[in-house]
């Protein structure tokens, strides 16, 4: 199936998050702060494991798998 794609208005995208070529609104302040710090620990955590520092996390089988 095709789907004719709109074109998009950069303007309106960009004000979800506070931005569209001008400064953020500061209500967003705390929510931009939050995903800003999140990512940053993202990033760490896979530098840490990167260099061995961490080991790498082990995907654990969920309760349903189990109980097969």
């Amino acid at each position: 199936m095709m789907f004719k794609r709109a074109p998009v208005n950069d303007a309106l995208v960009g004000d979800r998050d506070g931005f569209a070529g001008r400064d953020p609104n500061p209500a967003l302040w705390p929510r931009e702060a939050y995903r800003r710090g999140y990512a940053q620990g993202l990033l760490t955590r896979a530098e840490r494991i990167a260099q061995g520092a961490l080991p790498l996390p082990v995907a654990r089988r969920s309760v349903a798998e189990v109980r097969q």
